[in-house]
Formats: structure tokens, sequence, C-alpha cells
């Protein structure tokens, strides 16, 4: 009896044997106990020439030590670089959770411009606390670049490369694959989170008595934008943006752009001279003078006027995604008309935009 009971015991443990390895090899055969995956499908028109994307994935931080707020934290191992002709990311090797995915698209100019430096973690000195930070709120994308450009420029090189920041946000939970194993889908809108300022001067032989040689501005803009959305107060303190931006800025920038009109431009009878900055969104802080074409036996004096709308002196705003056109009158001195607009599209692609169009009676800042 007991050799029967013993014999008895092993051959129900086997069979328990065979019946967890027939389940096990079930299991690896469903697909939806597969790993965890999301295809992003990135929406953006035209050809991405000069634009570099990277892909940042957050989560809940669990304890006040990864995130000083304890709010979000991102690995370093959760920040990948995408290349320039990518259309797509899949996301994999990820938990069953909530996750936030950001994806940033910067300039990246051969000679000019180095994309990946303009991520604050990247540009940081190695081993120092904004190099290894996990802390998602810490992490932020440097402007400077792109405003001593222009700056070296001079001669609206918005126009000639895209100068812009995009920032596209999904928050979702992590799935697996379907029964017959389709990868899920998303689709990521990436919309500029930087603004343009265009300043019409008008037909300059009508603007002002003398031939004007060339147009300096002074602006103080923000010089950084934090990679998170809709996180820290606006660095103005300002109520006016609160509701139209989930763009947040750091840091000043005094920025001096010296444009210079050439002789034909300041004759003209029909071309409007106009220049345009690509910038953050701020409340523009600056001014503007106009030199003249000095004569052998006198001088001109400079003429400066201070940056505003023409109905009590109203701040004049950058927005995101939006043309702040500043039409002046020179003939009625501190007299400006502010226009905003938005653009056609709102993806990341400008080549088939209208971003940069200009009407047929004006020639484009140059």
């Amino acid at each position: 009896m007991g050799m029967q009971r013993y014999l008895s015991r092993w051959i129900m443990a086997l069979a328990g044997i065979t019946l967890m390895t027939a389940c096990n090899s079930e299991q690896a055969d469903d697909p939806t106990t597969g790993e965890p995956a999301v295809s992003f499908q990135l929406s953006r028109s035209g050809e991405l020439e000069n634009q570099l994307v990277r892909v940042l994935i957050a989560e809940r931080s669990a304890d006040n030590t990864t995130a000083t707020d304890g709010g979000l934290y991102c690995g370093l191992d959760k920040r990948y670089f995408l290349a320039g002709d990518a259309t797509t990311f899949l996301a994999e090797k990820l938990k069953l959770q909530w996750y936030k995915f950001t994806f940033m698209g910067v300039p990246d100019i051969e000679g000019k411009i180095e994309g990946e430096k303009l991520f604050s973690d990247v540009s940081a000195e190695a081993g120092s606390e904004a190099a290894t930070t996990k802390d998602f709120s810490k992490l932020l994308v440097d402007y400077s670049p792109m405003l001593e450009l222009q700056e070296q420029e001079g001669s609206n090189v918005s126009t000639t490369y895209d100068l812009n920041l995009y920032r596209g946000v999904v928050e979702r939970w992590m799935t697996r694959p379907s029964d017959d194993g389709v990868v899920p889908e998303e689709t990521v809108t990436m919309k500029r989170i930087t603004g343009e300022f265009t300043l019409d001067m008008g037909i300059l032989q009508d603007q002002f008595e003398h031939e004007v040689s060339n147009i300096k501005l002074t602006l103080k803009v923000p010089k950084r934008v934090y990679v998170y959305d809709n996180y820290r107060e606006y660095v103005n303190s300002s109520n006016i943006l609160e509701n139209e931006s989930e763009v947040y800025v750091d840091g000043n920038y005094t920025m001096e752009y010296n444009y210079k009109v050439s002789s034909d431009l300041a004759q003209d009878k029909t071309k409007h001279c106009i220049i345009i900055l690509d910038l953050l969104p701020c409340i523009l802080d600056a001014t503007f003078e106009v030199n003249f074409v000095q004569p052998e036996n006198s001088s001109i004096e400079s003429q400066r006027y201070v940056i505003h709308s023409d109905e009590a002196s109203t701040l004049v705003e950058i927005k995101p995604n939006v043309r702040t056109t500043l039409l002046f009158n020179g003939m009625h001195k501190g007299e400006f008309e502010v226009r905003y607009a938005g653009f056609d599209g709102s993806s990341i692609g400008v080549a088939d935009d209208d971003w940069n169009g200009w009407p047929d009676n004006t020639d484009g800042g140059q």
C-alpha cells in the first residue's frame, strides 16, 4: 500500500508538471502576453532637413529622491535621438504602466548648430548634476545658439534655416499587442513652441526723411525652455500668456541684431523693409534704433523707438506657433500696429508651410 501511494503521488506530480509546461507553451504563443509596445507616428509635413528629434520618456516618481518634487522622472536610458528622416518611434521594453512621452524637435545645422548639444543634460559636464539628473522638471533646451546665429548672420537667417523648437506630448498607459500581434499606434503632432517676430518697417523712403543705413534691434528675451510642458510658472509671472501657452522659459538674453539696409532697398519706392526673428515666447522688452547715411559736411542723429502697440503702450507678445507682426509708421513717431496670426499647418515640417512666405510687394527683408 505504501508503494502504491508513492507511485500515485509521483504520477500526479508528473501530470502536473506536464500540464504546467503545456500552459507555458500556450502562453508563449499567445500574442497578448508579448512585451508591451506602442508605435508612435510623427505628424509632420515635407522633409525635415535641419531638425533633430529627441524622445524623452518620463514616469511618476515613487519617492522624493529621484525627482525633487516627487513628480516625474526620466531615466538616462529613456532618452533617445531619432534619425533625421525618422517618421516613427517604437516604444518597447517598458512596464505596463503610465508614461509621459515627450518629442522635442530642435535645429541641427551642419557647421552652425549641433542639435544634441542644445539639451542641458547632453551639454553639461560629465558627472555633474545636470548631466546625471533624472528629474524630468530639470531638463532644458538652450535656445541661445539660435539667437546668436541670428545675430551673426544678420540677414533674416530664419528664412534660410528652420530655427524653431517643436514639441509633441502623449500621456498614456503601455499596452500589449492585440490578439493577432498588432502593435497599437498613436499619432504625435509636433507643434512650434517658438514664435516669429516680424518688424515691418514699411517703405523706408515713405517712413524717413533721410536714407537709412542700418536698423539695430536690442531685445531682452528668454534663452532656455523647459522640456516639461505645463509645469513651472511663467518666468515673467504674466497672466497674459497663462492661458495661451504651455511653454515655460527661463533665463535672460540680451540680443543685439544689426540689420544692414542695402542702398537699393533704402531708395526703393515699393518694397517694404522687413526684419524677421525667431524667439521663445515672452513679453517683448525691446527697442530699435534707425541710423542714416551720413552726409560729408553734417551729421544726422539716430532715431530710437521703444517697441509697443499703439493702444496705451500695450506690450507686444511673442506667442508659440504665432507670427507677431509689428507695423511701424515712422512719419507718426511712436505709433505701431500689432497683428497676431497663426500659420498654415502645425506639424513639425515647414517645407509646405507659409511660415516665411512673402507678399509680392516686399523683398523678404533682403
